[in-house]
């Protein structure tokens, strides 16, 4: 399995026989691309780059169609991870795409950063789960699901540390696994015998996840919108 570096392979066949989608992430520090069909993951690359992901994208998206000799044209479909995370990158994500997809008449898919990081873990263990995704200071994203079914509990919400510790210690009669960004840069809240911190490897989502996840979303011609869950600083701030 596949989850940092880069990776390619041009045992291909018939390239313009099979579908290929181009499927971009960058919901927190690592930009992600990964292009393939239904069937294998043809190339992937993901890069470390906090605050810094705009002038990599449109980079790392020509060395990936470079590599398999395809042009934008030859997609058949383009996913972005729609958040919740880094406002800039899910925006900046979302522009090159919708620019692809506009000009080449490309459908668009989008692929919630929730169901990414829970679609392996949570096929492998039993009992509730929670991911927290680091929101800003004192806050976090969460989403919660019963596993191994991966049936939702309640919504996804930005909520308060306050309410993080609420959510866990309605579990202390049992197991609960938590994972993500939100978990270890708040370690304290999760540090009692029920909760059981997943490896920090599950924190950013696999290519084969993302590219499973890209065929089985709905494509369109339609603009697509990112999942923020709050206001940005920015909107914020215009509001006082």
């Amino acid at each position: 399995m596949i989850c940092g570096g880069s990776s390619g392979s041009k045992n291909l066949g018939s390239i313009e026989t099979q579908p290929i989608h181009l499927v971009l992430n960058c919901s927190e520090a690592h930009l992600q691309a990964v292009l393939g069909s239904k069937e294998q993951v043809l190339w992937s690359q993901a890069i470390h780059v906090p605050g810094r992901a705009m002038k990599y994208i449109a980079p790392v998206i020509k060395s990936g169609l470079d590599f398999l000799e395809l042009n934008p044209s030859q997609l058949s479909g383009i996913s972005c991870v729609e958040g919740p995370g880094s406002f800039t990158g899910i925006r900046m994500i979302f522009a090159h795409a919708m620019g692809m997809a506009c000009s080449a008449q490309i459908p668009m898919g989008k692929i919630s950063y929730f169901e990414a990081l829970i679609h392996v873990p949570g096929r492998l263990l039993h009992s509730p789960a929670w991911i927290f995704i680091h929101s800003r200071r004192g806050q976090v994203y969460g989403m919660g699901y019963y596993l191994p079914s991966l049936s939702p509990i309640g919504n996804p919400a930005n909520m308060h540390l306050t309410k993080v510790r609420d959510i866990m210690n309605n579990y202390q009669k049992e197991k609960i696994h938590v994972l993500g960004s939100g978990v270890r840069k708040n370690p304290e809240i999760f540090n009692s015998d029920h909760i059981n911190v997943l490896p920090e490897i599950w924190d950013t989502p696999c290519p084969q996840t993302l590219l499973y996840l890209s065929f089985k979303s709905d494509q369109s011609n339609k603009i697509q919108l990112p999942e923020y869950l709050r206001p940005s600083d920015a909107e914020e701030n215009l509001q006082k």
